[in-house]
């Protein structure tokens, strides 16, 4: 009986799933249909009268705790919002956004409970950690006056490191505020050559990118379905200690130091380089 199917007609839109899945968000509308107070039409079908673009993001939710957020424009963001709100998901499953760590960020960051950020002439990349341990988080990255180095990823508070967070598993890659990059650069004396710059060393900015570590196959992965990044990494085995979200960031990029811009042979000078990572809502973590 939980297997069984069910069909929704959301908005002349059908989508169909299990009653498992849709019962699984306790609290929503859909225990309506349990309730037996959702009467199905005449053609077996459950009517709702919304929207359909995103419902399908709903259901990946319910199936696998996905994040609703991820890969969409501030303005897409509040349409979800307003879907979720509307389906009485809001009291179903919703999780803390995790909040950054203020004492135990590296110095040098500015740091608000959202929010990272550092520029000028630094030297070494600063970390820093949520304030709970998550299995995943979303990010969205800001690069200004050019290209710095970011860390995405996970660590660990030993036992007796006095609060302090051990890096075990991240990616690093180049966050920059060009999103078309010259991939051919011209000698003085006019001779041509290819600049490598593989589109998997880049983490695009202003979009929402989803970092998940994956406890199984012990792999970190980063996503954004609006920008077509998928990064996965898999790790040797650990020690099994709760994992905090853990993001570094570097002013300057040492792996872009040869990449032109389309209309400058300039690179910017480092004291105007900024990068920053906020952290962005999200409905649920991955168990």
């Amino acid at each position: 009986m939980s297997r069984e199917p069910i069909v929704l007609d959301v908005g002349g839109t059908l989508f169909k799933t299990s009653r498992t899945t849709l019962l699984s968000a306790v609290g929503s509308c859909f225990d309506n249909i349990s309730s037996g107070a959702w009467r199905p039409e005449s053609d077996g079908t459950y009517f709702l009268d919304a929207d359909p673009t995103y419902f399908g993001r709903v259901l990946n939710h319910l199936r696998c705790e996905a994040s609703l957020h991820a890969g969409l424009q501030p303005w897409e963001v509040t349409e979800v919002d307003r879907l979720r709100t509307s389906l009485g998901l809001d009291s179903a499953g919703a999780t803390p956004t995790p909040t950054w760590d203020h004492p135990t960020c590296g110095a040098g960051l500015r740091v608000s409970a959202m929010q990272i950020s550092t520029h000028g002439d630094r030297t070494s990349m600063g970390f820093a950690r949520t304030s709970r341990p998550f299995d995943q988080f979303c990010v969205r990255l800001t690069a200004r006056g050019g290209g710095s180095d970011v860390a995405l990823g996970f660590g660990a508070i030993y036992p007796f490191g006095l609060g302090r967070i051990a890096i075990q598993y991240c990616m690093f890659a180049t966050c920059i505020d060009v999103l078309r990059i010259n991939r051919r650069k011209t000698t003085p004396l006019g001779i041509s050559h290819d600049v490598t710059i593989p589109d998997k060393d880049i983490f695009p900015p202003d979009v929402d990118l989803l970092v998940t570590w994956h406890r199984q196959s012990h792999t970190l992965t980063i996503t954004c379905e609006a920008a077509a990044v998928n990064f996965s990494k898999a790790f040797p085995h650990g020690y099994g200690y709760a994992l905090y979200p853990v993001v570094g960031l570097l002013p300057g990029s040492s792996s872009f130091a040869g990449c032109i811009y389309e209309h400058s042979m300039v690179w910017p000078h480092q004291k105007s380089l900024d990068i920053q990572a906020r952290l962005v809502p999200m409905l649920a973590s991955l168990p």
